[in-house]
């Protein structure tokens, strides 16, 4: 019986570290977005098909209307010296310098949103659509200016 029972604790021992040898290699096929000043990041689910865009029309409002705000807020953000960045996903690193930071929303989060982030500070997600308004003055609050 003891014998067993130190085979299954060896097999789910290898299998642990078999998921963490998995976990770091998807964490290491994730985009990377080099940040070197104040910048924001607008992320977004990808949909896995049209039909998926189709069969959720709030899924598919959400980031027409992230896009059409985005454009208009990414030259607003510029006018503070903010960097305005688009990462496809809602799981990719970011990298400042030496240091980098894996960024992952929440899977019950909302589809689209806003990374604030600054190299040496913590970094703030902003979920759901955002006005430019709304989004440039939690920015300029964030950074600062």
């Amino acid at each position: 019986m003891l014998k067993r029972h130190f085979v299954a604790v060896s097999l789910l021992a290898a299998l642990g570290s078999g998921a963490g040898m998995a976990e770091q290699a998807d964490r290491s096929a994730l985009p990377i977005v080099t940040v070197t000043g104040a910048t924001v990041i607008a992320f977004w689910e990808v949909p896995s098909s049209n039909a998926a865009l189709v069969a959720d029309p709030d899924f598919a409002s959400a980031l027409d209307e992230q896009q059409y705000y985005w454009a208009e807020t990414r030259d607003r953000l510029a006018v503070y010296g903010i960097t305005p960045l688009d990462q496809p996903g809602r799981r990719f690193r970011v990298r400042d310098g030496q240091t980098e930071r894996l960024f992952s929303a929440p899977p019950d989060g909302a589809v689209i949103g806003y990374l604030l982030v600054e190299p040496g500070k913590t970094f703030e997600a902003i979920y759901r659509l955002q006005y430019p308004d709304e989004l440039i003055a939690a920015a300029t609050s964030f950074f600062g200016r």
